[in-house]
């Protein structure tokens, strides 16, 4: 398996997987209305790959026309958790990953699902899981001549039951599918002819709208990736680990990196007159009347790698790329002899810094980690705000019908907070405690608590305050309101009331990454394992800590999340392993009147067969919700009962009895 394929197989299973890491999950009393939320905490391991993931998307918020734009599936008159009655998507941060433009002068990026933005009207799409599982997790993005783009569907293989198809797209429906890939593919272009072509483990292939054809093997590179067509219909690729190919519809000619002086590709782009921009590692090729030129990052007044570049009416070439170190983001141009850093006005957050560029016939694009950005005159002004979540859906936490808290899953952090479609963001510097964020937490009086790798932190309406320093991982609220966590490091955890007694130390569970507390101090505590020790289920009766075994014969469960019902049964979320290789399947465990009960499959669950989390909340009368990647259930007279499909990662009640739903995108269902 190759880098590139690697890479892109792992994102997707941090996708689908949501980091197979621990689950923080505030349980409390739903009696007194828990507005929180559940994170899924990682190892350092896992945090770095996500801290990776984030660099390279970035979101967008604060746009109250994207409530307008993204809703769907609104009934007319909704009741809900009646089956297939659903609420609004509710306006979000959308991510963003890359930067295209189409031929009408729109612009693309690969979010949650795809978005589109008109420069002209201002206006959003999103096409998500909802519309069609394509847009799940796309994998790349090209203009087509024909108006729209083609999507490139997710690669999840057979064990995700998935099929990669090419689909032109107009952000508003489907209007071309191809059959399914031959192939592992990573990238896609158009050629002049309306031809798409598409690259990646396998080789090369081309769509002529009625099936794929493999290109000749002969000369040809095994492995392909940062697929363009140029002018004149030859087809270029990058080829690993390093060099350019061109497939000029008969035979390949490939050059080696040492020729194109040049290390591993990133992206290609075909010039007007046939010419083609090659960017890298540190450098952009150019190659002009059979020749290579290049240029080194110095040259270009870049700090890092080429990832973008874009060429404007009248052949202005721009390029944009990673800055890492701390170095400011940075955009340079070409005027035919020299490259001038275009920089005024463009901000960056501090961190790594993916820069993209896109031009249209409204002129030159920016993105970086903190906004869309349009140049004017030579001065980039900012479009929209943007920021830069991990691929993975964060921490929510439920306050009103038109209030939310939302994690930041970046390795910046902070969070975000949604009052009537405007969002607003808090940092560290705002007195957020720092590191990963791990779980949130409103209390019945509107205070805001947020656990993080730095501490915990309350916030009243109008101050945050640090209240406790250390790893704080989970929070819960007793059924007086009053807030619980859980801190500590791997197998040294403490639970106690924000400001009281510490419990006994709770020992050997791995990691506490969910927490519920009952009536007169019954907690519980459960942990998904974390560093080759297994999860667990824990229960103090206010004497002692005890290790519980709600399945038989497992003694070591995978917790994902603890929910007490006002009538005092206690519903756990668990994974377990089946066989040795199996992957985890999703149990709910029941604890009533001192008995154990499981439901599953048998029982109308219809759970994802991969890393089945299970989020779990109850609604102010009592009735018990349940969050899987298959939908929204409830538990209604002894019986599981699907009231909508989807892929739901996070569920939070709020105490109106609004629910908010998250993962293929961002939902709400009104109260009845």
């Amino acid at each position: 398996m190759n880098d590139v394929e690697r890479e892109l197989r792992n994102r997707f299973a941090r996708t689908e997987a949501r980091l197979t890491g621990p689950d923080f999950a505030p349980a409390g009393a739903p009696s007194q209305l828990l507005r929180r939320t559940r994170r899924r905490q990682v190892s350092n391991v896992a945090i770095g790959i996500c801290a990776a993931a984030a660099v390279v998307i970035a979101s967008i918020a604060g746009v109250t026309a994207l409530t307008r734009s993204s809703e769907r599936r609104i009934p007319a008159e909704p009741e809900p958790f009646s089956p297939g009655a659903f609420g609004s998507a509710a306006a979000q941060p959308v991510s963003f990953e890359g930067l295209i433009a189409d031929t009408d002068g729109a612009l693309w990026s690969t979010t949650p699902g795809l978005t589109r933005f008109d420069p002209a009207s201002g206006s959003f799409r999103t096409l998500t899981m909802a519309e069609d599982p394509a847009f799940d997790g796309v994998t790349d993005v090209a203009p087509s001549r024909k108006g729209g783009v083609w999507v490139l569907s997710p690669w999840y293989g057979p064990r995700y039951g998935g099929e990669q198809m090419v689909r032109r797209v107009d952000g508003e429906e489907i209007l071309e599918t191809s059959a399914p890939a031959p192939a592992y593919l990573s990238n896609i272009a158009e050629g002049p002819d309306g031809t798409v072509w598409a690259s990646g483990g396998g080789g090369v292939f081309s769509w002529d709208g009625t099936s794929w054809l493999e290109t000749p093997s002969e000369g040809g590179p095994a492995e392909a990736y940062a697929t363009a067509v140029d002018t004149s219909g030859n087809v270029w690729v990058g080829i690993m680990p390093s060099g350019v190919s061109r497939f000029d519809g008969s035979a390949w000619t490939t050059w080696a990196a040492d020729e194109v002086v040049l290390g591993r590709v990133w992206t290609i782009a075909p010039g007007p007159d046939g010419d083609v921009w090659v960017g890298g590692s540190g450098r952009v090729a150019h190659f002009v009347d059979g020749a290579w030129i290049s240029y080194s990052s110095a040259d270009l007044g870049l700090p890092a790698n080429v990832m973008s570049i874009a060429i404007a009416d009248g052949g202005m070439v721009w390029v944009g790329g990673e800055a890492i170190d701390g170095n400011p983001p940075t955009i340079a141009r070409f005027d035919g002899t020299t490259w001038v850093p275009v920089v005024e006005g463009l901000e960056g957050d501090g961190g790594t810094e993916y820069t993209r560029v896109a031009a249209t016939q409204q002129g030159i694009w920016a993105t970086t980690n903190t906004g869309l950005f349009r140049l004017v005159g030579s001065r980039w002004e900012r479009a929209l705000p943007i920021r830069r979540p991990s691929d993975v859906m964060p921490p929510i936490a439920a306050a009103g019908a038109d209030e939310l808290w939302m994690g930041d899953w970046t390795a910046y952090g902070g969070v975000w907070r949604l009052q009537d479609d405007d969002w607003t963001h808090a940092s560290e510097s705002d007195g957020v405690p720092g590191g990963w964020l791990h779980d949130l937490a409103v209390s019945e009086d509107g205070t805001a608590w947020v656990a993080a790798k730095r501490g915990l932190s309350s916030f009243d309406g109008v101050t945050w305050e640090r209240v406790a320093s250390g790893e704080h991982t989970a929070i819960a609220l007793g059924p007086d309101g009053e807030a619980w966590t859980a801190s500590g490091n791997v197998e040294d955890w403490t639970v106690q009331p924000v400001g009281g007694a510490a419990l006994p130390t709770l020992d050997a569970l791995g990691t506490v990454s969910s927490l519920a507390v009952g009536a007169e101090d019954d907690v519980w505590a459960g942990s998904e394992g974390v560093w080759g020790l297994g999860g667990g289920l824990a229960h103090f009766d206010g004497e002692g800590w005890t290790r519980v075994e709600p399945i038989v014969d497992v003694e070591e469960p995978l917790v994902t999340d603890i929910q007490i019902t006002p009538d005092g049964d206690v519903w756990v979320g668990i994974q377990i392993h089946r066989g040795r290789d199996g992957d985890p399947t999703g149990i709910v465990a029941r604890y009533h009147d001192g008995t154990w009960t499981t439901f599953d499959e048998a029982q109308g669950i219809p759970l994802a067969a991969v890393n089945g989390d299970l989020e779990l909340e109850a609604t102010p009368d009592g009735q018990l919700l349940l969050a899987t990647w298959d939908g929204l259930f409830t538990f209604r007279d002894g019986s599981w009962e699907l009231l909508e499909g989807g892929r739901f990662t996070m569920l939070s009640v709020a105490p109106d009895g609004t629910v908010w739903l998250g993962g293929d995108g961002l939902f709400r269902i009104p109260a009845s």
